[in-house]
């Protein structure tokens, strides 16, 4: 692997937040212009540049762990979280694995004001391979997750040698 350019990088946080154990994922929101992080302390995180150039970030979630829907800001709660992909929506899917085995889906509600999490795919603490509808579908450790940009959901397994795809509705 060349780099074209090996001085062309910066680091734009070095703080607490972003640690919390081997796993943190990072995906881009083009409805937002931003970035979401996800950490091994079960938080998310929104980074953004500021109009004066400079980044901000700021955690979306709760310190609460488990597998709870709700609104964001007062009642869900994570666990173990994963890999996240952002559709064109602006809704962000994230996993959650080890003992957690599900797919989570934080969407806007209809005035743009609060989120919502709701679990879309998997039975939190039952583990399987199971395909199948949203209602059935099991998984093994979902460790990341991408979208196709049509309609496509991708997922990569930590516990069992698979790629998934689901269309998450």
């Amino acid at each position: 692997i060349e780099v074209d350019n090996p001085t062309n990088n910066e680091i734009l946080f070095e703080h607490n937040d972003f640690s919390g154990g081997p796993f943190a994922y990072i995906a881009y929101s083009a409805f937002e212009d931003c970035f979401y992080v996800t950490t091994d302390k079960n938080k998310i995180l929104k980074v953004w540049v500021k109009e004066d150039g400079t980044h901000a970030y700021e955690q979306i979630n709760q310190n609460n762990t488990g597998t709870t829907d709700g609104f964001l800001a007062d009642e869900a709660k994570f666990q173990y979280l994963r890999g996240l992909t952002i559709d064109e929506d602006g809704n962000i899917f994230v996993c959650q694995g080890d003992n957690s085995h599900v797919i989570r889906k934080i969407a806007y509600d209809e005035n743009m004001e609060k989120r919502y999490v709701t679990t879309v795919l998997g039975t939190s603490t039952v583990h399987g391979t199971d395909d199948g509808s949203p209602d059935i579908a099991l998984f093994n450790g979902p460790q990341d997750i991408s979208y196709d940009g049509n309609g496509g959901y991708w997922i990569a397994m930590r516990y069992e040698p698979a790629l998934r795809k689901y269309s998450i509705e």
